[in-house]
């Protein structure tokens, strides 16, 4: 009974002195400091190529990421023992028509809230952001914030070195009434925001985001519709002196990104009209055409609008107010007469047949 108390005296015994060493143990180990700069940094302006987006909501109001563009790497980030810390901090230097929204950091041992900044495109409702990370793995990443004092995003970003890449993410954030000729660009010229590592009070070895309408493109399907026109033939019928107005449509359909449309007016046969309008002539030939008269094409909107045939300078700009799927215009042929003395009674012609062709092109934006 003895032997077994003494035996367990001396377990006990044992247990407190390894645990007495693996305190001792804990207690002795250091932390080394560890400090960060980013290194072979990328001072160009950025150049990051072309987005192309196939598929988009232009009546979305809520944010939606379209797509990304990688600008390569701008630096390399250097962590040695030191006293600078490992942070990662950005700051915007500009805030012209910018949005932002609030973003956590995925990195770090804590992980920091903040604002981060979209700068305007071309189109309205097209935004774009920037960030850095990792290029290897895309770990750490830091947007530019939309406060444009230096603000701490990460902490603890690194334990080692990596290269680190530069970014752009493309958003649609709001509707967009109109793409233009299908392409956005930055609006803003020069930098827009910087970022570096280590601690607030680091001074140096800052990578610099700047761009300029080149930096990069984003694309969207051009802008266009099937035109059709309807009647295709605008019967007069049986006229004298008058100058009958006949109406008809120009029919868009299956619309894709047209917020609007600019129409021409073409002819292989046109004549003049009092006014110097060029309009299109007669082409029925012999004793038995009529002469004297002709047609102008006109847009029926308000004011109206005439279209001068085979004039390049002519032409007629519709705004569709968004952009639509489908919209029909109306249009007007209107039979008038060509002579500049009787011009308001059309006294003046020759009775007859009479034919006119002209042909409507359509440029949508």
């Amino acid at each position: 009974m003895d032997k077994q108390q003494v035996n367990m005296s001396t377990m006990i015994s044992r247990s407190i002195s390894l645990a007495a060493l693996l305190l001792s143990g804990i207690y002795s180990y250091q932390v080394q400091a560890v400090e960060c700069i980013f290194e072979n940094i990328n001072t160009s302006t950025i150049s990051a190529g072309t987005l192309v987006v196939n598929s988009y909501n232009p009546s979305r109001t809520t944010p939606v990421l379209l797509g990304t563009l990688s600008a390569g790497n701008y630096a390399y980030l250097n962590c040695s023992t030191g006293n600078d810390g490992s942070d990662f901090y950005g700051k915007s230097t500009t805030t012209s028509g910018t949005q932002s929204d609030s973003y956590t950091s995925t990195s770090g041992s804590t992980k920091y809230s903040y604002n981060r900044v979209f700068f305007p495109t071309s189109i309205p409702g097209i935004y774009y952001n920037i960030y850095i990370a990792n290029s290897i793995n895309a770990n750490y990443t830091a947007y530019l914030p939309s406060n444009t004092s230096w603000t701490r995003e990460i902490d603890n970003a690194a334990n080692g070195d990596f290269p680190v890449g530069l970014y752009i993410e493309v958003w649609q954030r709001g509707g967009v009434s109109s793409i233009g000729n299908g392409e956005a660009h930055p609006v803003i010229n020069g930098e827009i925001g910087r970022f570096k590592a280590g601690n607030e009070n680091v001074s140096s070895q800052q990578i610099i985001a700047t761009v300029n309408a080149s930096s990069f493109t984003v694309k969207f399907a051009a802008p266009t519709c099937n035109l059709s026109v309807s009647p295709a033939t605008i019967d007069f019928g049986d006229v004298g002196n008058d100058k009958p107005r006949k109406t008809f449509t120009l029919k868009n359909s299956n619309c894709v990104n047209a917020s609007g449309v600019t129409l021409k007016l073409t002819s292989a046969k046109a004549t003049y009209d009092n006014s110097g309008l060029s309009i299109l002539a007669n082409t029925t030939t012999g004793t038995s055409a009529a002469g004297g008269r002709g047609v102008a094409v006109s847009y029926e909107g308000s004011p109206r609008q005439y279209l001068s045939a085979n004039d390049t300078n002519s032409s007629v700009t519709i705004g569709f107010g968004s952009i639509v799927t489908a919209k029909d215009i109306t249009m007007a042929g209107l039979l008038i007469c060509t002579s500049v003395s009787n011009n308001s009674t059309c006294d003046d012609y020759t009775p007859g047949a009479f034919t006119a062709a002209g042909t409507i092109s359509a440029t949508y934006k």
